[in-house]
């Protein structure tokens, strides 16, 4: 990954850790990897006596091969015609400017391929390169305006300008920025040269004896090691990542502008008031926004053949109910992030079957911050719910087991427990599923996990108006009959299923039941993420299809 950029072999929890703590750009051939080979081939045809011209020339065609090597991607490409530009300038005697360069390195990436415009790497890699371009410029003003040196802390100072300056980008794609990255970036950019040049030097050594290219290899993957050992403990310390959500373009340009006039007014003493005014009026506006009270936010979100389900109260606390089966880890951490949020207050699990319990197993594995785990009050003996308490004690998650006439308030939203019974002995995980009603103010939803008809007779007593039903066993035919849709009288009915899963589900007496009852009906299958946003008497349902 470091010298050709293939990024194949790597744990997807080590590239997680690298991303979570800003340090992507480590495992991406870019400008950082170009301009060190290139100092390094000048280097090396110095030494064998080459001309001045005739080196820069050389290693021009030294990068441009290692370009073709790896593959021409936005960052490589962008980094290859900068410096190609600056020598071509040099050697005619002309005066290079960084953005006149840059646009025609645009241009040039543009003209091949439009949509480049698009994509993550382009707006990171050209978007880090204004930031650069600015910061020098803001250095040279406030060194020739005020006599302020910053060449001591210039690495530092840079690595923080590039940051807010792609917030936003960040922000759009990843719904996250690490502003601890900013201290760490400079300390593992240092690290990592050193391995590029022992790296390259195994490479080469190996070509002519291996066995000393052994003895070195070694100490590489002990560095590596060490290197992602820390990394990872950067990622897991939430408090250096800032979950800003999924930024709109306008929220960008607001930003941009506030930022534009906080430059401005440090470095132009004449317009510094009304800048700083007006910096300082939008800012406080977007403050006095952020404390406003949000609306209950109810996603379900399409996990194949499974179910979860991500609740966000009104003051941006998340409930995790169930998790789809194990990979469907990223999609929840994701889809979290995307909301501004990072900590699971509450993950309730139905029942240990692995399309429920399996994401929420990986989130817990994956070190994802979790408070509390509900679960059945059940003594049934399952190998998933072992493994849970396993993943649990050392993280000290606390672990609830609830039944039948339990209320777990967060939040503003209550949880009422109406099954499994008090001290239940059924041996069926699916009949003793955690049954429960989610209330807010005056709605109420109904999560029935995998329970059939002999479970919804049995609470029959409980049960009350619903708002919406979240359809037992993803509408098999075992569950949800006409007396039970009676009594609960639901409006909207969720069901979270595969598509074209083997199990054909939903079934279509099932959907006939629930179309006598005069319930709509929303499928992850067909529909993708469905989102329910409840303010005050207010219910809208719009779906996502991924």
């Amino acid at each position: 990954a470091l010298i050709l950029g293939n990024k194949s072999d790597i744990d997807s929890e080590i590239y997680n850790s690298y991303t979570l703590s800003g340090l992507s750009h480590i495992l991406v051939i870019s400008g950082f990897h170009l301009g060190f080979i290139y100092g390094i081939s000048i280097k090396i045809f110095s030494s064998l006596g080459c001309l001045y011209n005739t080196r820069r020339i050389y290693s021009l065609a030294v990068i441009w091969g290692y370009c073709m090597l790896v593959g021409f991607s936005i960052s490589l490409t962008r980094a290859c015609i900068l410096i190609t530009i600056a020598i071509v300038a040099d050697l005619l005697w002309e005066e290079n400017d960084f953005y006149t360069s840059l646009s025609l390195a645009a241009l040039a990436i543009l003209v091949q391929n439009p949509f480049a415009l698009y994509s993550v790497s382009f707006q990171l890699s050209f978007g880090a390169m204004i930031c650069i371009g600015i910061f020098m410029w803001i250095k040279e003003q406030l060194s020739e305006k005020y006599e302020i040196n910053l060449n001591n802390i210039s690495a530092l100072l840079m690595s923080g300008a590039i940051t807010l300056g792609i917030a936003p980008i960040l922000s759009y794609h990843f719904s996250s920025v690490s502003w601890i990255g900013i201290f760490i970036n400079i300390f593992i950019m240092i690290i990592f040269s050193g391995l590029i040049v022992l790296i390259s030097s195994v490479i080469l050594i190996e070509l002519v004896n291996i066995s000393i290219a052994k003895y070195l290899a070694p100490l590489i993957i002990a560095i590596i090691n060490g290197c992602n050992m820390f990394v990872g403990e950067v990622a897991s310390w939430s408090w250096g990542i800032i979950y800003s959500g999924n930024v709109t373009i306008f929220e960008g340009l607001l930003y941009y502008s506030v930022l534009t006039c906080i430059i401005l007014g440090i470095l132009y003493y004449q317009y510094r008031k009304p800048l700083w005014s007006y910096s300082i009026i939008v800012v406080l506006g977007c403050i006095c926004v952020s404390f406003m009270p949000n609306k209950l936010e109810i996603t379900q979100l399409y996990v194949g053949q499974g179910d979860a389900s991500i609740v966000r109260t009104p003051s941006n606390e998340i409930i995790l109910i169930d998790g789809g089966i194990r990979s469907s880890a990223t999609k929840i951490q994701n889809h979290i992030w995307y909301m501004g949020c990072n900590e699971i207050g509450l993950a309730i699990v139905s029942h240990a079957d692995l399309d429920h319990i399996g994401g929420i197993l990986e989130l817990i594995r994956n070190n994802h911050p979790i408070d509390t785990v509900v679960i059945p009050a059940v003594n049934i003996e399952d190998e998933l719910l072992v493994e849970l308490y396993d993943l649990c004690k050392p993280r000290n998650i606390s672990i609830i087991k609830a039944s039948q006439g339990e209320s777990i308030n967060f939040d503003g939203v209550t949880i009422n427990v109406i099954a499994p019974e008090v001290n239940s002995t059924s041996t069926n995980k699916n009949e003793s599923s955690l049954v429960f009603e989610l209330v807010y103010e005056d709605f109420k939803m109904l999560y029935t996990g995998d329970i059939g008809m002999q479970t919804e007779a049995s609470i029959d007593n409980y049960l009350s108006d619903i708002d919406i039903l979240k359809v037992a066993h993803h509408g098999s035919m075992t569950s949800t009959n006409e007396y039970f849709l009676q009594t609960t009288k639901p409006e909207v009915a969720i069901i979270s299923c595969g598509l074209n899963n083997w199990y054909g589900h939903p079934y279509g007496g099932t959907l006939a039941t629930l179309d006598r009852a005069g319930t709509e009906v929303f499928r992850t299958d067909l529909s993708g993420m469905i989102k329910i946003t409840v303010d005050k008497d207010d219910i809208t349902i719009t779906t996502h299809i991924p």
